[in-house]
């Protein structure tokens, strides 16, 4: 099988960066950074699965997320009790609801159904845990400030 290096943007970036090995043998043209199929080998020779970048994108964050999970777990709480205007109550509810495994998990679940990683964890938080977005935001740039 002949193997291309390509730029795929930030689904490149993290798929060069940390070497996972399923999505490293791509061979697509992927010039800009719209949604584009990405040829992706698996294990039997004869069968070619095709994914977008932000599928490709969102499993490498997931990924890297699983592998973080303390260090984001930790973040998440501080970025949380530093939101200004935020009750202690509310602190501590959300602080305790929003995880980097509940993320995880969810990335998992969602792979293809959004356009970025960070929408798709926004959407986790807001739509299906209904954390408030003053909340949300803070929490989705430092999770993937730590992620990239």
């Amino acid at each position: 099988m002949k193997k291309k290096l390509l730029n795929l943007g930030l689904a490149g970036a993290l798929v060069s960066t940390f070497s996972l090995t399923p999505y490293a043998a791509t061979t697509a043209s992927a010039a800009n950074n719209s949604e584009e199929e990405i040829i992706v080998p698996v294990e039997d020779d004869n069968v070619v699965e095709t994914q977008g970048k932000a599928t490709i994108t969102i499993k490498a964050a997931k990924e890297l997320i699983e592998k973080n999970k303390t260090k984001i777990d930790n973040a998440i709480e501080k970025a949380i009790y530093a939101i200004p205007g935020l009750s202690d109550e509310n602190k501590k509810k959300w602080a305790g609801t929003i995880t980097a495994v509940g993320i995880a998990k969810y990335l998992g679940e969602v792979t293809g159904a959004a356009d970025t990683a960070e929408d798709a964890v926004t959407d986790y938080l807001t739509d299906t845990l209904g954390v408030p977005s003053v909340v949300a935001t803070p929490v989705v740039k430092t999770v993937f400030f730590i992620v990239l």
